[in-house]
């Protein structure tokens, strides 16, 4: 594939565009917008002096960069313009109309909610909002409830989605809704909402029921749920009732992909229509053709709920036809980036969103990588020939996922080829024939037999796939990647790119000097990860932890209920993987109101830690747990070296209670730390006498010093 850069000018541009929409997002107070603005213009101002002053050669290079900055800053204007600084005393308030747009997860007890909340109740008025502010509610119901698309209002103390503290705590899913534009969540039970109206357009109404519709013609396929819930989301890209299990299984055999809407399902419905409708050369009729093709591609993005995969086929599809119809032959990754401008258009925020990467980058590794890898073997035989061209496509989309698979997954599926192999052909005629069944359902005969290959060929998948995930060494787990990283792997893919395009040895060089790079990196932080230590004090989620870390093995220390504990690992999966953490110790605090001493293995994995009622020492540092009530009193204190005096580094006040200032003065303690639950108001006079020593643990994270501890 050669060709100039010039034949492609809306993919040249993109990447200033995309720079711009990322910029925005960084700098989104006026204050800082103006400042780059500044900066922007004095370069500007600087460029046209060097041109028009100093006569220096208007080359190609120096006309592209007004261009350039152009586009870097209509993406940042854009993207500033729709995500406008929030109301400060929405945060404050207690009362709010909100606009739900759609249904998350739904339970029989749980709805989760995508709301806008349009509107706050200060005292007696209602203030209305000038941008909606994006949230999610958690509300608790009796039965399954149908609040899509209606207006609440509601009462609830809103969580915002702050950035978090550096501390090794992360939710995956408020991070996830974090880079998703949703700024608060709630909790609300039944009697705190009431739904006011139903807000929904006549087409939009449509488009719900139709999809309602076709779910319920999905579910009559079987009675096997994880059947129907694998074609609805295939087909229709509803997933509330997809099989847990069957998104591991997909995700672990590398084909998570065709369980998402996309160019695939949009190319069988062009196909189908185009034979149907059999356009001709008469450009009337072919333009009319045309235009009732794209109306129903249209139409089935928004009835799947317009994913950034099947977005961006759509778009594809029709801005490549239109071309055609008026004699323009419209290159692919033109049409690619038409797609790509098109949707940060709408939503500058897509760009954040897993699926919009996904997408776009596998089509473009697909597009560039493809000829050059199917040119490498050539094959008389029509069956080979396919499985080699399955097998080109496969290899060319894993090569431009390959960074999220290290750096989001952190997981590489080693047999991907083949499960495509199996998988591609099966998705398709899956695809294909579920289409027939929504089409001809009413007919007894026909609904029998494709229902019954429908069924058979999910088992079939699930079995098939099933082996493949047993295969030793199926999935390569435990990588990590740290931006910096994934960014330099993403840009020696594009620096590959160029040299399969444009063919110029200056590509490649690059692409070493990057991989050499990306090595480096990697082995410095596995060196930093050997000598990483940390002991710290922390909050997550309304529980403290006490967290160290040393020689890859850690122990954490946290006032979570003991049948509640595991579910920190959940949270702890990237921290673990960032420093290399092998082994982990948890304990709750529990533990120690006994009356026992106890101690952990010292085998060598864990430093040495001891548990006596309020009093846990690791190390050399010593801490005390105060709280309300306590098995324990100060005259049952135990005594060290003699002394009737045991001086504790860290006292940890986890409640109040009126003799706090005893047990401070006979402990002596080096750092009072109060935990977010102590009630400020009843403890002022406390806290005003020892301000010194005192360290509140709000949304804050204290480390501990292990060299200056009382021994």
């Amino acid at each position: 594939m050669n060709f100039s850069i010039r034949e492609i000018p809306l993919l040249r541009w993109l990447p200033f565009f995309t720079l711009g929409i990322i910029l925005g997002q960084y700098f989104q107070s006026f204050e800082q917008f103006f400042i780059y603005l500044l900066s922007l213009s004095i370069l500007l101002i600087a460029y046209l002096v060097t041109t028009e002053y100093l006569n220096v050669n208007n080359s190609h290079f120096y006309r592209t960069i007004p261009m350039a900055f152009l586009f870097v800053f209509s993406g940042m204007l854009l993207c500033w313009t729709q995500n406008k600084n929030i109301d400060r005393q929405i945060s404050n308030a207690k009362c709010f109309i909100g606009k739900t747009s759609k249904i998350i997860r739904q339970t029989n007890s749980l709805s989760i909610v995508e709301c806008d909340i349009i509107g706050y109740c200060q005292g007696q008025k209602l203030i209305s909002l000038h941008s909606p502010v994006k949230s999610i509610l958690f509300v608790k119901t009796a039965d399954r409830l149908d609040i899509e698309n209606h207006v609440l209002a509601f009462c609830a103390t809103l969580h915002f989605i702050h950035n978090s503290i550096q501390i090794p705590m992360k939710n995956p899913i408020e991070e996830y809704w974090k880079k998703n534009g949703i700024q608060f969540t709630a909790y609300l039970t039944e009697d705190k909402y009431q739904v006011l109206y139903k807000d929904e357009h006549v087409f939009d109404r449509f488009i719900r029921i139709t999809r309602q519709y076709f779910v319920s013609i999905i579910e009559s396929i079987s009675h096997d749920k994880y059947v129907t819930g694998l074609l609805q989301a295939m087909v229709l890209g509803y997933k509330n009732q997809l099989d847990p299990d069957a998104k591991k299984l997909f995700t672990k055999t590398g084909v998570i992909h065709v369980l998402a809407v996309s160019g695939l399902h949009v190319g069988i419905i062009y196909l189908f229509l185009s034979w149907i409708l059999k356009l001709k050369r008469n450009q009337v009729n072919a333009a009319w053709k045309i235009i009732l093709l794209i109306f129903i591609l249209f139409l089935y993005a928004m009835i799947t709920g317009f994913s950034p995969s099947v977005s961006r086929a759509v778009l594809m599809f029709s801005f490549m036809r239109i071309g055609e119809l008026f004699g323009k032959k419209v290159h692919t990754l033109n049409a690619l980036a038409f797609s790509a401008f098109i949707i940060l258009i709408y939503n500058p925020t897509e760009l954040f969103q897993l699926g919009f990467q996904l997408s776009y980058f596998a089509v473009l590794s697909i597009v560039i990588f493809y000829p050059a890898i199917y040119g490498l073997l050539f094959f008389k035989n029509t069956i080979l020939d396919k499985l080699w061209s399955l097998t080109a496509v496969s290899l060319a989309a894993q090569i431009g996922t390959f960074p999220w698979a290290l750096y989001v997954f952190h997981q590489f599926p080693v047999y991907f080829i083949l499960s495509n192999w199996v998988t591609i052909p099966l998705s398709t005629l899956l695809v294909l024939l579920t289409f027939v069944y929504l089409l001809f359902s009413k007919i007894f005969l026909i609904k029998n037999v494709v229902s019954s290959i429908l069924t058979n060929c999910i088992y079939l998948l699930k079995y098939v796939l099933g082996q493949i995930e047993k295969l030793p060494y199926s999935v390569l787990e435990g990588f990590y990647l740290s931006g910096l990283e994934f960014v330099l792997l993403i840009t020696t893919i594009f620096f590959l790119g160029y040299f399969v395009l444009f063919k110029k040895t200056m590509y490649l060089n690059i692409v070493l000097a990057l991989i050499l790079v990306i090595l480096t990196s990697v082995n410095l932080r596995i060196f930093e990860n050997s000598k990483y230590q940390m002991s710290s004090i922390y909050h997550f989620q309304k529980n403290l932890f006490l967290h160290f870390v040393k020689n890859r093995s850690q122990i954490i220390i946290t006032d979570i209920k003991p049948d509640k504990i595991h579910k920190i690992h959940f949270y702890l999966n990237e921290f673990n993987l960032q420093h290399g953490i092998k082994n982990t110790l948890l304990f709750s605090l529990d533990s120690i109101e006994s009356n026992s001493i106890w101690e952990n293995d010292t085998s060598g994995k864990f430093p040495k830690i001891i548990f006596y009622r309020q009093f846990l020492k690791y190390d050399t540092v010593t801490f005390f747990f105060f709280k309300r009530s306590m098995p324990i009193y100060l005259n049952e204190l135990p005594k060290e070296d003699g002394k009737s005096r045991l001086k504790t580094d860290f006292l940890v006040v986890l409640s109040y209670r009126s003799d706090l200032i005893n047990w401070i003065k006979y402990l002596q303690p080096r750092k009072i730390v109060v935990t977010a639950r102590v009630n400020l108001f009843d403890s002022s006079k406390f806290f005003n006498k020892f301000e010194k020593r005192l360290y509140l643990l709000n949304d804050s994270i204290l480390n501990i010093n292990m060299s200056n501890t009382s021994k």
